[in-house]
């Protein structure tokens, strides 16, 4: 048997072993995440709510969900992270200014629920604007010392 056959033979085998299991796990334990699109202050198109309730990205989020046997649960509302955050995988975020403002304001806690579920091992993604959320006041470079604990966990805004 040539060098190449039996790899191909060997990953499709492992593949295929490995299906039953992967089904079992996946099935047990639906993966969810929440995407959180709340702007204060501007308001990139793609997380704009058109006229059937969703953005662009929430459809878009939500079809590669179901592509994938992946519940998407979209919201610009911040009193979500006063609620149950362990039942997320991941929570995304396209996200811009001080999320503790405005109308659909984050509270404080929520915040801290927000920061320890992500230190606790629930995965984060930040779209784009992400960076811009929970800016440090002043200059670039200056405001060291009093840096927003999420742009320390981002690592850089």
């Amino acid at each position: 048997m040539q060098r190449r056959e039996f790899l191909r033979t060997a990953l499709a085998t492992s593949a295929v072993a490995a299906l039953p299991f992967s089904r079992t796990w996946g099935a047990a334990q639906q993966t969810k995440i929440l995407y959180f699109s709340n702007s204060v202050g501007f308001e990139h198109d793609p997380v704009k709510i058109k006229s059937d309730g969703l953005s662009v990205s929430d459809k878009a989020l939500k079809k590669l969900g179901a592509t994938h046997d992946v519940e998407v649960v979209c919201t610009k509302d911040g009193k979500v992270f006063d609620g149950d955050l362990k039942q997320y995988s991941c929570i995304a975020f396209y996200t811009s200014g001080d999320l503790l403002a405005g109308p659909n304001a984050m509270s404080a806690e929520g915040k801290k629920r927000f920061l320890e579920a992500i230190n606790g091992g629930v995965g984060f993604l930040a779209f784009h604007s992400a960076t811009d959320t929970w800016k440090t006041e002043g200059a670039p470079y200056e405001n060291q010392e009093n840096v927003d604990p999420y742009i320390r966990m981002l690592g850089a805004e």
